[in-house]
């Protein structure tokens, strides 16, 4: 069992130059995640040909996440001392993943993750989104 935290903040002031102009920049993100392994072989009553083993490893790991980001950046243009509009993004996710290991060779994960993104530079505002991922992985070893 895991629980992390994970926060994080960046402040910068480029300050004018002969060619560039002053520029503010913040940005802070948070991150909170936890998991939870489940580890429990599995002994099987007969053995295949291409088993080394009768045995399945059969591990779970649960783990949960929520992640939330705030950027923004004013900048002064030809050197005149007023700033401009603000540009800001500002996002939340939240996501689940499952990984089962089969095998040592044979891994696969379901992955969910929903929330919402928000930058006032683009027209379509406020938007919400959804993703399922879905992996499997083999390992092919040669002796």
């Amino acid at each position: 069992r895991t629980i992390a935290f994970n926060q994080r903040m960046s402040f910068g002031v480029t300050e004018p130059g002969a060619s560039r102009d002053a520029e503010y920049s913040n940005s802070r993100d948070i991150t909170v995640s936890s998991s939870y392994r489940l580890g429990r072989g599995t002994k099987l009553p007969f053995k295949l040909w291409f088993m080394k083993s009768a045995s399945l490893r059969n591990d779970l790991n649960l783990s949960l996440t929520y992640t939330r980001a705030n950027s923004s950046n004013r900048s002064a243009f030809n050197g005149i001392n007023e700033w401009s509009s603000e540009n800001f993004n500002r996002n939340w996710t939240i996501g689940t993943e499952t990984r089962y290991s089969f095998t040592s060779n044979v891994t696969g994960a379901i992955t969910y993750e929903f929330g919402q993104r928000l930058d006032n530079r683009d027209p379509s505002g406020q938007v919400s989104f959804q993703e399922l991922r879905l992996s499997v992985n083999t390992n092919i070893v040669g002796r």
